[in-house]
């Protein structure tokens, strides 16, 4: 036998999807036990105990699952000489109530402040241009905006993989006691910093190579860090109406795996 302790009642959020993904609800399992796990009864609110006959702990946890996202890519087209792609970013793990999908309000500004520019939108996903250069221009690249710099692309080896960039920051407005020279500085260990190399930097404009790999794999790493985190704090759910039976039984019930299972729900 197992023993599931499950919550009784909806908390809120203003925030519709914190509260989705991040608040429980009446029918979601907070913990399941053992049969020979002692608990007070019956337990107090927001609790209520369900005891499952013919299953194990380990047969039952899987109702503690989050629906968790998943975010695949795929190149759709490639462009050799300007080192770019037509990307498709997709959502393949959104749940059945349509929690997760991915659409082109949760992921404009992203692929935006990448140098991506959307140009369709595909069933739970969208498709954007991106190039090495456009990246190197961008504000996520970066970590600022960097908006006042005017970048141009000087060269690009396409053996090698490396793009060659000058920036000119001339019309950038240093914060109050920022010099020159300290600017300088500041952009040469930015470009150190990101696996770049400064072929040189004086009178404004700082010219570097920077090499495909290097940016693809920032990109990569971007793309993975914000696609991980929960759609949804429970995968399954016992039906709302079940839960109160067993609040009417005492807080307490027991029942067979099989009278169970209609009332097991997939968020």
């Amino acid at each position: 036998m197992a023993i599931l302790m499950i919550y009784d009642k909806d908390n809120l959020h203003a925030d519709p999807e914190k509260e989705y993904r991040g608040c429980y609800k009446k029918g979601y399992v907070v913990e399941v036990f053992e049969d020979d796990k002692p608990y007070v009864n019956p337990p107090a609110h927001p609790f209520v105990i369900l005891q499952v006959t013919g299953v194990t702990k380990a047969q039952v946890e899987n109702y503690m699952n989050q629906w968790q996202r998943a975010i695949t890519y795929n190149v759709i087209q490639r462009s050799v000489p300007l080192d770019g792609w037509r990307l498709e970013i997709k959502a393949t793990n959104a749940n059945v109530s349509g929690k997760g999908h991915l659409t082109r309000v949760k992921v404009e500004e992203f692929i935006t402040n990448w140098g991506g520019q959307i140009v369709n939108v595909v069933q739970n996903g969208v498709r954007f241009d991106i190039s090495i250069f456009s990246i190197v221009k961008s504000r996520n690249f970066w970590g600022r905006d960097v908006s006042p710099i005017v970048f141009t692309e000087v060269s690009y080896d396409q053996g090698a993989g490396v793009h060659r960039v000058s920036a000119d920051y001339n019309a950038v407005p240093f914060p109050p006691g920022m010099t020159m020279e300290a600017f300088e500085k500041m952009f040469s260990d930015a470009v150190t910093e990101k696996d770049g190399t400064v072929v040189s930097n004086t009178g404004g404009v700082i010219i570097f190579d920077i090499g495909r790999d290097v940016v693809i794999q920032m990109v990569r790493d971007e793309i993975q860090q914000s696609s991980e985190g929960t759609i949804c704090r429970r995968q399954k759910y016992l039906a709302p109406a079940f839960v109160d039976q067993i609040i009417a039984d005492g807080r307490v019930m027991t029942a067979t795996a099989a009278q169970v299972a209609p009332y097991v729900k997939t968020g």
